[in-house]
């Protein structure tokens, strides 16, 4: 009755362990129940949006049998509760993104599988889904272009924004953390700046300035690095587009 559904589930990765042999890989009832088959757009469904947490996190939560695989983040299914998605679905909002809207239904691959949609290339597509307008902004910055160029230290959406844990703009970019957790990662690294021609010392710069001493101390309005290189509109210095391009700068 499914052939399509079936084709695609057995080229995912829970598919090819399940026709390997592994007993722990998920098949069609361990998603969708054996007898209790509801549409995913019936709240009372297993494959509901705002359900989906708790289905995948049978294994792929803490103590089930996926915990162990080893992710870029740690629990990532009780990280995505907390995150702004999961909070958005817990209040009622079943238009947020789930489980399903990032890693696919039924052909679930790796991140480094190419056909992914959470490989490294696609990641701003797949986000663009739901975030059109700052997908097609980030895909013509300096950021966006490096990377479809072949440079995989360039950040894609889950850099600045987190996996599952994506928090709001006030909850991280917004924060005088910014700094630390967001862009020195990337420009405080001596080799990575020097690959690229980036000034050195950028971090510390900023750090050792009165706008970073006073968002050190606290301040919620003193100058971060978006401020002047914008958000997902960073363009190099010479480009008229960008923040920092002489014309713009006043």
């Amino acid at each position: 009755c499914h052939e399509d559904t079936w084709d695609e589930y057995v080229g995912g990765i829970h598919g090819k362990l399940f026709m390997g042999g592994d007993s722990a890989a998920p098949a069609c009832a361990s998603c969708h129940t054996n007898h209790y088959v509801l549409s995913a757009s019936d709240s009372m469904s297993t494959t509901f949006a705002a359900n989906l947490p708790k289905t995948c996190g049978r294994c792929h939560g803490t103590g089930g049998v996926a915990s162990h695989v080893a992710y870029r983040v740690d629990q990532p299914v009780e990280n995505f509760q907390k995150g702004v998605h999961g909070k958005a679905l817990i209040s009622g909002n079943n238009e947020a993104a789930s489980c399903n809207d990032c890693h696919e239904s039924h052909k679930l691959l790796p991140s480094s599988d190419p056909s992914s949609p959470i490989y490294i290339m696609n990641i701003s597509k797949t986000c663009g889904k739901c975030h059109d307008d700052v997908t097609e902004v980030y895909d013509s910055s300096i950021h966006g272009v490096a990377l479809r160029g072949g440079e995989f230290d360039s950040p894609t959406c889950i850099n600045c924004h987190g996996e599952h844990n994506t928090m709001s703009l006030v909850e991280h970019v917004g924060e005088p953390q910014l700094v630390e957790e967001t862009c020195a990662p990337c420009h405080s690294i001596a080799k990575l700046n020097e690959r690229y021609g980036i000034t050195s010392g950028v971090v510390e710069s900023y750090q050792n300035s009165y706008h970073g001493l006073a968002s050190a101390g606290g301040s919620k309005v003193a100058a971060k690095c978006t401020s002047c290189h914008g958000v997902h509109n960073i363009y190099m210095q010479d480009d008229p587009r960008s923040t920092i391009h002489a014309d713009n700068l006043v």
